[in-house]
């Protein structure tokens, strides 16, 4: 429940401040959990909202009715993990929302693409194989993601079914946010860091939003874990092949390296 504003403030229907913008499988769920806690955020009505995915056409006043009224030292933000994958979703952003602070978490692509396929899987959504849909992505999304490119569809539903080794690719996806944001507007956090190190992380993250650092929440607990040891040893070293490039790019771009 919201608290009542004082009687010397306005309540102001505002546009978020931050946006929590992927990737996907990467804990997205728990960060925002974590920042719901915080005193000095009021959350939106719902986590994921995809205006700027799939919901553009909609308008920026739709999009603001998502948001609570709020006093001007609270936050508020949404997090819809396919705004990182979405080729337009930056330049929307920006577009619309030029100082909103942009949160990207990134988790171990190998780990990511292998949650992924299980979570298709038990939505009977996927039927191939795990390697076999692995290596038939690109000629299964081809179609519909250049439709997305070409502004011909909001979304794609084998797009975000399917996307298991592109979603992995980070670098051109942190690149389209660069392009429109300057880099401290930008925060990238590990999702294993995260997971190990809630507290360090947070205290990280409440700063980059210019809120109390010393909060902590009492409800750490990770959302929808996934523990996929038994993963087939030849998908291992197809994953590990395929995303070492990427990974090596990403590091080089970063000036740092995360432990994958």
């Amino acid at each position: 429940m919201f608290h009542s504003a004082p009687p010397n403030q306005t309540l102001l229907h505002r546009s978020p401040e931050f946006l929590i913008v992927g990737a996907q499988k990467a804990g997205t769920t728990s960060l925002y959990n974590c920042l719901k806690q915080h005193p000095d955020i009021q959350a939106a009505k719902k986590k994921e909202i995809h205006y700027f995915s799939q919901y553009f056409n909609k308008g920026l006043d739709w999009y603001l009715q998502h948001f609570p009224e709020r006093e001007s030292n609270k936050l508020s933000g949404e997090a819809s993990p396919f705004y990182l994958y979405h080729p337009h979703s930056a330049e929307r952003i920006a577009s619309q929302l030029p100082q909103v602070k942009i949160i990207i978490l990134l988790r171990n692509p190998v780990q990511r693409a292998i949650s992924h396929y299980h979570q298709q899987a038990r939505r009977h959504h996927e039927k191939l194989a795990m390697l076999e849909a692995f290596q038939k992505e690109d000629e299964r999304i081809s179609s519909a993601w250049h439709k997305l490119l070409a502004g011909k569809q909001t979304s794609g539903v084998k797009i975000q079914q399917c996307s298991y080794l592109s979603r992995g690719k980070y670098l051109e996806q942190i690149l389209r946010y660069e392009k429109y944001f300057p880099r401290e507007q930008i925060m990238i956090i590990e999702s294993t860091d995260f997971f190990d190190h809630p507290q360090e992380t947070l205290s990280r993250l409440f700063n980059f939003l210019g809120i109390n650092t010393n909060f902590m929440p009492t409800d750490l607990w990770p959302r929808k874990p996934g523990n996929y040891a038994d993963t087939d040893p030849e998908v291992l070293h197809y994953l590990n092949e395929y995303f070492t490039p990427h990974n090596k790019a990403l590091f080089q771009h970063l000036g740092y390296s995360f432990p994958w």
